[in-house]
């Protein structure tokens, strides 16, 4: 049996962690905690298209006005459109078959180990007819290989009216399978919902450019708030680091979040340990996420 070991240093600095839960850290490194080229600055330059990189576009519905130079963050946003009036534009992570990504989108996506409470970017839509609306979906999955199917672990979609200024917009992701951690992240773009059949063709050729820029997420939709520590991994805290160790030798990774999402670090865990830096952590409340768990961690 293996037991877990806590060695604890004694000094002013150990006061300020109150309570701290990690897991074994047992998982492979495709954890993708932050959206993958969510600020659209990095492109692949295919013969007839360009794309940002991570993501693809259906380029048979739609003319790829690509990357642009009117952005919000950065240098570069990326635009789709709608052709001949009603052909709607998509865009989605991940690889995705490029003539059925209307229907299809769902089996695109990049990894994720934990649930992300919220989508938030940025996005304008111009040259519009009336009421239109372009569509943003997410959705968390996992491949349920006794079934042989795609399991939808949580979902969300938001209209994105309008708009001829940078907006920000926010999309809180529903919960579907309480206790069920997602392997997969798909964010969906559409200029239109065309399966609706219920918006207007535009007069012109070409028309409802969505910009899409600085995409993040946010949060954490369930925490995991385990109570006892995990076999085969041990901890010191000193002043200003977290040393890991583990009894296997297995490269892993442990990741820290702060409460609004955003990814304080992330460490391999080589050769059996790995130390964090504390001292730039302001005093608060944030997770670690392992194995598709996430445990708590308050510093005053």
């Amino acid at each position: 049996m293996a037991y877990v070991t806590l060695i604890v240093i004694k000094s002013t600095a150990m006061k300020k962690l109150l309570h701290i839960l990690f897991c074994a850290a047992a998982f492979s490194f495709t954890t993708n905690a932050q959206m993958l080229n969510g600020g659209m600055e990095n492109y692949d330059f295919l013969p007839a298209d360009t794309v940002p990189s991570g993501w693809n576009m259906d380029s048979y519905w739609s003319t790829k006005t690509g990357q642009s130079s009117d952005a919000h963050g950065g240098n570069y946003s990326f635009v789709i459109n709608t052709w001949y009036g009603y052909s709607p534009g998509m865009m989605v992570n991940g690889d995705a078959s490029n003539f059925t990504l209307l229907f299809d989108w769902v089996k695109a996506g990049t990894p994720i180990t934990y649930k992300p409470a919220q989508l938030q970017g940025w996005y304008k839509y111009i040259d519009t007819v009336a009421n239109d609306s372009a569509i943003v979906k997410v959705l968390l999955k996992k491949w349920n290989s006794s079934q042989n199917k795609i399991d939808s672990v949580a979902y969300a979609e938001k209209k994105l009216p309008f708009a001829n200024t940078w907006t920000q917009f926010n999309v809180d992701i529903n919960e579907l399978m309480p206790g069920v951690n997602p392997d997969s992240l798909v964010v969906y773009f559409m200029t239109f919902d065309y399966l609706a059949g219920t918006q207007f063709p535009c007069q012109n050729m070409e028309c409802r450019y969505l910009y899409i820029d600085d995409l993040s997420l946010n949060g954490l939709l369930s925490v995991n708030e385990n109570l006892s520590l995990p076999e085969d991994l041990s901890f010191v805290y000193t002043e200003d680091r977290i040393i890991l160790t583990k009894k296997d030798y297995n490269t892993s990774v442990a990741q820290v979040f702060s409460l609004d999402g955003k990814m304080m670090v992330s460490s391999q865990i080589k050769n059996g340990r790995t130390e964090i830096s504390t001292h730039e952590f302001s005093a608060g409340i944030y997770f670690v996420t392992c194995n598709g768990k996430s445990f708590k961690l308050v510093k005053t």
